[in-house]
């Protein structure tokens, strides 16, 4: 038997966590189980579990991979935080996380409802998002004393968090370009 090259282990490894998505997209996490994986997947038991010990393992990668895209989209707005003021730059942050939006079953913005709803039920899953979200907070209050002067900075940029996961929520729910509106979070936030 022909041995795994280490480009195809990596593509048979993305595929069990493409199905995997594609799973939790279509039925939640919780409902999902190994085996629905498994026949999405198109592989054998065996194979699958021969990369990932289990759902909750394929839970936590897929995580882990949606925030590294988003941090990897994000990074020009923050580290060159763009003119106009906060409204553009969480404008820049909403053209980012469109930009990781395709309206499939598996895009970015129905994704992170799918992970925020299961790290609200296991304490292993909320710890792992958390760490992924404090860096993003600890940015968005950077923003916030680059362009404002308030004396709460870190109440702001959690404020303008809201703002952001309630325009992921609405496109998600309501399709529609991720936009702000007049009048908008931002001037509260401040």
């Amino acid at each position: 038997m022909p041995r795994l090259t280490d480009d195809r282990r990596l593509r048979q490894r993305q595929r069990v966590l493409d199905a995997a998505r594609l799973c939790f997209a279509r039925q939640g996490f919780q409902a999902t189980t190994m085996a629905d994986i498994i026949r999405e997947a198109q592989m054998s038991a065996g194979a699958v579990y021969g990369y990932f010990s289990g759902k909750h393992d394929l839970g936590l990668t897929a995580m882990d991979q949606e925030m590294a895209r988003l941090t990897t989209a994000l990074e020009p707005v923050f580290a060159t935080p763009p003119a106009g003021g906060l409204r553009a730059a969480v404008q820049a942050i909403l053209d980012g996380i469109a930009g990781l939006s395709d309206g499939s079953e598996t895009d970015f913005c129905r994704m992170a409802i799918n992970a925020i709803s299961e790290a609200r039920r296991d304490a292993l899953m909320q710890e792992a998002l958390l760490a992924h979200l404090s860096p993003f907070l600890a940015q968005l209050e950077g923003l916030v004393r680059i362009y404002s002067d308030t004396a709460r900075p870190d109440e702001a940029a959690k404020t303008l968090f809201a703002l952001i996961l309630g325009q992921i929520i609405r496109q998600s729910l309501l399709g529609g370009p991720l936009r702000l509106s007049d009048p908008d979070l931002t001037e509260l936030a401040l």
